[in-house]
């Protein structure tokens, strides 16, 4: 136990953690988290299926069928800032600021940046801060980069190194932009349009930014939508006080600011678990997808076309489980041939790898095991090739019940030492772009407790700083790693038109983003 002092544990109390949880979080930075062991890769007909023309159409059409009777919503993780979109500019800011050289790195990063400046789709509202500052545009002159860097990313002009990615201008149109949030809406109408069905969008926001992002949505409505097209209900929340993690130091003692206060770090997206949960009670069907994967008007079809197959596939799954689920539930005597049946499906459906003898085990034995494979949450994970971008991999993992599962995973989850390993990850065809349907009721219409079906041992423990001081975080489980390993999960392959991320200014450089 901890000797935490009666400060410690108000504060502690005040976020809503338990002792026994902030106790808990201290023992898991001490000990660390197992890696996961690899099986192999997933790849097209071995993890990953891929539909045809025709699946394509079937489901979209299942999903037009079944829709009015579902509540759709997309859950967006937006909070994230765009500091890191502009990091080599920013860094460059700063060294000039400081009379300290820039790196080659930082420097030709920024002149690529001022030859394209006009290209970029925030120029024609960067240009009424640059007539403020007396700075003429035509041509610019390069000793006034720093002045027109500090009108980007400074308070006194766009203030893009503070605001959330999710307010800036992403797409130039004839005679209008667009930032991402107000894409997701544009694309949540798409695949909705001409259903008579309920889809609505939730963003996890920073609560600071509540004020802008309201704004926002209300000139939107207002600018852009049609009087029907406003009532789409978009709903905010917070990532919850209760899901902050402790710091430690580098040695494992208790990290503390300068007034002698325990330090308490987001604990990563994982902690959205919490508001997915909220969002799958309200719910029948949840999209998760990032905040900076959007696409201007004229590539949206295909990417809803593959939102309503995945929608429709789902649907589809579902009605055959929550059959199987009600005939377990109602059957004691379930029958070898009913027993094939499911576990055929479990096997084509899930990958689910089950034991060869289970038939020959007593009936109820078999009924409960099969019931427990199935009710489960579900996902349908959209995947595009592997061109080498940052983020998680499809792999077939073993856990320590000798159990194999599919799983997106991340670097920091595995083993690089282990040169089998390194090679796997090489053959690895296919990435995560978090493109993730999901299903989180039962065959009774009751939410699953999401919790009870996440891995509480596959978190992250990464280094961090504190004003200037390097600190251990904890991270829980991924939103769509740990938080998601006991969820029954399908690989499906998507094109790679669906995945356009903006991690970086220079991406809006590209055709995707582009000619609007």
């Amino acid at each position: 136990m901890h000797n935490f002092s009666e400060k410690d544990i108000n504060q502690i109390k005040a976020l809503g953690i338990s002792l026994s949880e902030a106790e808990s979080q201290i023992e898991k930075i001490h000990k660390g988290f197992p890696l996961l062991h690899l099986v192999k890769p997933c790849v097209l007909h071995d993890g990953v299926i891929k539909f045809s023309e025709k699946d394509l159409t079937r489901y979209i059409q299942h999903f037009r069928s079944v829709s009015k009777d579902k509540v759709i919503n997309k859950f967006v993780p937006a909070s994230g800032a765009a500091s890191r979109m502009f990091s080599p500019l920013i860094s460059f800011v700063s060294k000039k600021q400081s009379n300290e050289p820039v790196s080659v790195e930082d420097g030709i990063y920024t002149h690529k940046f001022f030859q394209n400046l006009k290209s970029f789709p925030f120029f024609k509202e960067l240009l009424l801060y640059l007539l403020k500052e007396g700075i003429n545009h035509d041509p610019f002159k390069e000793e006034d980069d720093l002045k027109i860097l500090e009108c980007i990313l400074k308070e006194k002009g766009l203030n893009y190194s503070n605001l959330p990615k999710a307010l800036i201008k992403f797409h130039e149109y004839s005679n209008h932009t667009r930032n991402p949030l107000e894409e997701h809406i544009m694309e949540t109408l798409e695949y909705s349009m001409g259903l008579n069905t309920k889809c609505s969008i939730h963003f996890t926001i920073s609560k600071d930014f509540e004020p802008a992002f309201r704004t926002c949505i209300e000139n939107f409505k207002k600018n852009t939508l049609s009087m029907e097209e406003s009532e789409m209900e978009i709903t905010f929340s917070y990532q919850k006080s209760n899901t902050d993690t402790i710091a430690l130091h580098s040695h494992k003692n208790l990290f503390r600011d300068k007034n002698k206060n325990l330090v308490f770090r987001p604990g990563g997206h994982g902690a959205l678990l919490s508001n997915l949960q909220d969002i799958g009670a309200k719910a029948d069907v949840v999209f998760i997808k990032n905040i900076d994967n959007v696409v201007p008007d004229k590539l949206k079809k295909e990417t809803c076309s593959y939102i309503q197959a995945f929608i429709g596939f789902l649907v589809s799954i579902q009605e055959k489980i929550f059959a199987y689920l009600n005939y377990l539930d109602n059957h004691a005597d379930l029958g070898h041939t009913k027993i094939t049946e499911i576990i055929s499906f479990c096997k084509k459906e899930f990958s689910i790898i089950i034991f060869d003898d289970i038939a020959k085990l007593d009936n109820n034995f078999i009924r409960k095991y099969l019931f427990d494979k199935l009710n489960r949450p579900i996902r349908i994970c959209g995947l595009v090739k592997n061109k080498g971008e940052k983020g998680g991999l499809p792999f077939w993992v073993k856990d320590g019940e000798g159990e194999y599962s599919l799983q997106i995973v991340e670097g920091t989850q595995i083993d690089f030492t282990n040169q089998l390993n390194v090679e796997m990850v090489s053959h690895s065809t296919h990435f995560n772009p978090v493109f993730i349907i999901c299903g989180m009721k039962d065959y009774q219409g009751n939410v699953f407790d999401l919790k009870k079906f996440s891995n509480p041992d596959s978190g992250i423990i990464s280094i961090k700083s504190y004003n200037g001081e390097p600190l251990l975080a904890l991270e829980h489980p991924g939103l769509w790693n740990g938080g998601m390993y006991h969820w029954n999960t399908i690989f499906a392959d998507i094109p790679e038109t669906t995945f356009a991320p903006v991690k970086d200014v220079l991406d809006l450089l590209k055709d995707e983003h582009k000619n609007c």
